[in-house]
């Protein structure tokens, strides 16, 4: 599967190429989201082949089998990953999530 989405209002939680962390961010710095404004994204067989704003978009050349979303003023969260936990924990750890963004 070929999916392409453009024109992006907002892509969420994705940085810009180039301005990629050494590492993954910790503590205080998971409060903030990278976002690409007016955006593309790529995706084959399942995962991201390729993202960026819409100016340095380098078009289609094989259209073959290609879903085409125009996402004009809409927000894409391509990034976001199901948290849980487990059943055999019967609480829930809301508030240590919420103290490691604050970076307790």
């Amino acid at each position: 599967m070929r999916l392409l989405i453009k024109n992006i209002g907002q892509l969420i939680g994705i940085e810009e190429k180039g301005t990629w962390k050494s590492s993954f961010p910790k503590g205080k710095e998971m409060a903030g989201l990278g976002v690409i404004k007016d955006a593309w994204l790529a995706v084959e067989d399942g995962r991201i082949a390729d993202f960026g704003s819409m100016t340095s978009f380098p078009g289609v050349t094989d259209w073959a089998g290609l879903e085409l979303v125009d996402a004009e003023n809409c927000v894409v969260l391509p990034t976001w990953a199901d948290s849980h936990t487990h059943i055999v924990y019967a609480g829930n750890r809301q508030d240590e999530y919420v103290d490691r963004i604050k970076g307790l």
